[in-house]
């Protein structure tokens, strides 16, 4: 094979069975230029794909993102990220370095490292999640992982920004470290350690 590809226009919702796993919601529009080469059995492809106008959802953090005249490079069954601007919903910018290799477009590897600035990193309802929800805009590095079977990996160094506002559920009788793992203390809360001093 030798061939050349050049798709000017690709409705990105046809992507949303095969990205199931982590979003429901994946729209707008991208082109492609791409080059096949070698045999049939085991091509080789290379080439971009550009962006035009995506949103991308994200359904654990019930986020959605916006890439605008972005490219993305494609090699064989992976799609390299290298400081893909993005914005939220209320604007607020960030940027994306990384990789997403898939199979067959049914199992997925996602690699992907997050420069948040002031964005948007959880939007949920108690429906969503009755024990951890809210609303949160943090400023920091994010990582994102995903493996086949495998539950979507969300951590990060993140510091909260204004006008976020987290709600914890716990049952009366378990403590912050029972009931969530996720939760930790850097160091125990005292007087002491605020620089406040007992009177």
């Amino acid at each position: 094979l030798n061939l050349d590809g050049d798709v000017q226009t690709i409705d990105l919702h046809v992507l949303t069975p095969y990205l199931s796993s982590f979003s429901h919601y994946v729209e707008g529009t991208a082109s492609a230029k791409l080059k096949v080469n070698g045999p049939i059995s085991k091509p080789v492809i290379r080439g971009k794909l550009h962006f035009k106008d995506a949103y991308l959802g994200i359904d654990y953090i019930q986020t959605v993102y916006h890439i605008q005249h972005q490219d993305v490079d494609i090699k064989d069954t992976s799609f390299l990220l290298k400081d893909v601007q993005f914005t939220d919903e209320l604007g607020h910018p960030g940027s994306i370095d990384g990789s997403i290799r898939q199979l067959q477009f049914k199992q997925w590897w996602v690699d992907l490292n997050i420069d948040a600035r002031n964005s948007m990193v959880l939007n949920t309802e108690y429906k969503d999640n009755e024990l951890f929800y809210g609303k949160a805009f943090g400023t920091g590095d994010i990582r994102v992982r995903l493996r086949p079977g495998g539950d979507l990996f969300i951590g990060g160094n993140v510091t909260t920004d204004p006008q976020t506002y987290i709600s914890i559920l716990l049952n009366k009788t378990a403590s912050i470290q029972q009931e969530q793992s996720f939760i930790q203390f850097e160091k125990p809360y005292t007087l002491e350690s605020t620089g406040i001093a007992e009177e």
